[in-house]
């Protein structure tokens, strides 16, 4: 017994030991672990903008921002949060939305910049969206009318649960704070998010559609494929990756995006760090406890936020619209899905524009207030599968006449080689297949799509580079990822700050050498467009990168270890539950 007691001795030393020297190493890397912050050239994106964010629940703002909060502050911007629901379905409001205050803090956003409609998470028998005119609905929580709490009021207090008021309350917010731009996410996997996507669309669409002038950029993102359910790949790679296609091919969400003509935004340097626990959106994520988010940080935290612009320039949207049958007032509502029963998990091929059976025409007629210059003219499909327009016909007043060919569900653009000023337009089905074949919206521009303009360095494999440790052989190939420019590489200056290093343009991508134990600061710039990148890289020794290691091997351990439902994370939540007071709950 003695000899096993002195084995178990020597075992627990050596363990001990070895956890020393895994926290010394750990200590040393968490130290150098932060990004730095050394680029100053993406004023065009961020700076000087009034911004609203959208989403259904606390903690979706992560999901959906993560990372371009720090990013728009950082160039003088104003970010304020809408959170639709109290997120009250499993939980006091009060919980959630002192954790959202509290999440917000971390990323540099003010109480006074949140705003809570105050609206049911989940209702009974049918979503608020599809709730029938006048009807109204109690949520599953038992609540019938919004309500803020205590320290932070409603947008509205007391407002009853109707669908009026759901779409009301959310156009009202848009006019009252008047943003500049606008992201709010997409069609995701969950009822509240659905509704609120579809929400807001129609609130953007009757805002549209009353000809004010006031039109806002309008970005759409996934905050769940794209970010709480997306690969947890924070430690697969000794670098930050970029967000990945979740989806089969190039489509993306319900068949209405290309990811190929996703809008790219780089995260602020500020947020980020080798060491997860120093990111902001970690962070952050802590604060939302009830929801275990800071589990999904591995997931959330990427190189880029991906969004799909919506124009909201079309001259459609003030013109009258008559069709030969069924219900023209689709083509020009802003919305490209639509769900009459969300909880149904019906395919939302609802918002539809298609011709009765028996219509021969098969006709939309389109007609300005005014004569007006076009340049382009793009028709959305249907999205549903196997109903689809395989050919129409444009006609246009001075009797020219164009074939569209297919009209793909993620819009199909047709350009006049001059700019035309006509007073309207005609588009005639001509060959379809499927009995619901038709169109979810149909838009006119006076010219091209603002482009956000920017250049950002990134990896062969096209994730965005910041804080970049280069490979022990001292070597790394870059390319450019260039945003509403013409820029090559061949085109740009290269500046290194360190003899040491080097950088030159190769086969069309950029070449970096960077010795052991040096490091740079490296600048790509476009003297076209005055548009620039920096980004720190360096060849770090062999504690740093081991450090990481050990980090990443520490996480997937207490990871696994406190999974839901293990007997470790029964215990300590048994003993959150009994014996310890949350000073969010305080």
């Amino acid at each position: 017994m003695k000899i096993i007691r002195r084995i178990l001795a020597i075992l627990l030393v050596l363990v001990l030991l070895a956890g020393g020297i895994a926290g010394a190493i750990w200590a040393v890397f968490s130290r150098s672990a932060p990004f730095a912050d050394v680029d100053q050239g993406k004023e065009s994106i961020f700076a000087g903008k009034k911004v609203m964010v959208i989403v259904p629940h606390e903690d979706d703002e992560l999901n959906l921002f993560g990372g371009l909060f720090e990013q728009y502050r950082k160039y003088g911007s104003e970010v304020k949060v809408v959170y639709v629901t109290n997120g009250d379905l499993y939980l006091p409001r009060e919980t959630r939305i002192r954790e959202a205050i509290n999440a917000l803090s971390e990323v540099g956003v003010a109480e006074d910049n949140i705003i809570f409609l105050g609206y049911g998470d989940g209702y009974l028998h049918r979503h608020l969206y599809n709730a029938y005119d006048g009807e109204r609905l109690i949520s599953e929580a038992g609540f019938m009318e919004t309500h803020g709490v205590d320290f932070h009021s409603a947008f509205v207090e007391e407002h009853p649960f109707t669908r009026e008021n759901y779409i009301g309350d959310l156009k009202a917010c848009i006019l009252q704070e008047r943003p500049d731009v606008i992201f709010c996410n997409d069609y995701d996997s969950h009822t509240d998010h659905q509704a609120v996507s579809l929400a807001f669309e129609e609130a953007m669409g009757e805002i549209l559609r009353e000809g004010s002038g006031y039109q806002p950029t309008v970005y759409k993102g996934f905050a769940y494929s794209t970010a709480f359910y997306a690969p947890e790949d924070f430690y697969s790679d000794p670098n930050l990756l970029s967000t990945k296609n979740p989806y089969e091919g190039d489509r993306a969400g319900e068949g209405i995006y290309l990811w190929s003509e996703r809008v790219r935004l780089p995260v602020s340097a500020i947020s980020l760090s080798r060491s997860l626990y120093q990111c902001s959106v970690y962070r952050a994520a802590k604060q939302h406890e009830s929801q275990n988010a800071k589990s999904h940080a591995v997931s959330v935290i990427n190189g880029d936020k991906v969004f799909w612009q919506r124009r909201t320039d079309s001259l459609c949207y003030t013109a009258a619209i008559t069709t030969s049958s069924g219900d023209g007032g689709k083509l020009n509502d802003f919305k490209l899905l639509d769900c009459r029963n969300l909880q149904s998990w019906a395919f939302p091929g609802d918002g539809v524009w298609s011709p009765e059976r028996g219509d021969t025409q098969r006709r939309i007629s389109v007609s300005f207030p005014e004569e007006s210059t076009v340049a382009s003219l793009r028709l959305y499909g249907n999205p549903l599968k196997d109903n689809s327009i395989k050919n129409a016909r444009i006609h246009l007043p001075d009797g020219t006449e164009l074939d569209t060919g297919a009209i793909r569900p993620e819009g199909t653009e047709i350009f006049f080689e001059h700019p035309k000023k006509i007073s309207g337009f005609t588009v005639m089905l001509l060959e379809t297949e499927g009995d619901s074949a038709g169109l979810t919206e149909v838009e006119a521009y006076g010219n091209k799509k603002d482009e956000i303009s920017f250049l950002k360095l990134m990896t062969t494999e096209e994730d965005f580079v910041y804080d970049y440790d280069i490979g022990t052989d001292g070597t790394a190939v870059f390319t450019l990822y260039t945003a509403g420019v013409t820029a090559i590489p061949e085109s740009c200056v290269l500046h290194c700050d360190n003899d040491r290093c080097s950088t030159v343009v190769k086969d069309g991508n950029i070449l970096v050498v960077c010795p052991k134990g040096e490091e740079c600061i490296f600048t790509v710039e476009d003297p076209d467009s005055g548009l620039c990148d920096t980004v720190r890289i360096a060849n770090p020794g062999g504690l740093t990168r081991f450090g990481r290691m050990v980090e990443g091997i520490w996480y997937r351990v207490s990871s696994h270890v406190m999974q839901e439902g293990s007997p470790v994370s029964r215990i300590v939540g048994f003993w959150n539950r009994h014996f310890h007071q949350s000073p969010l709950q305080g």
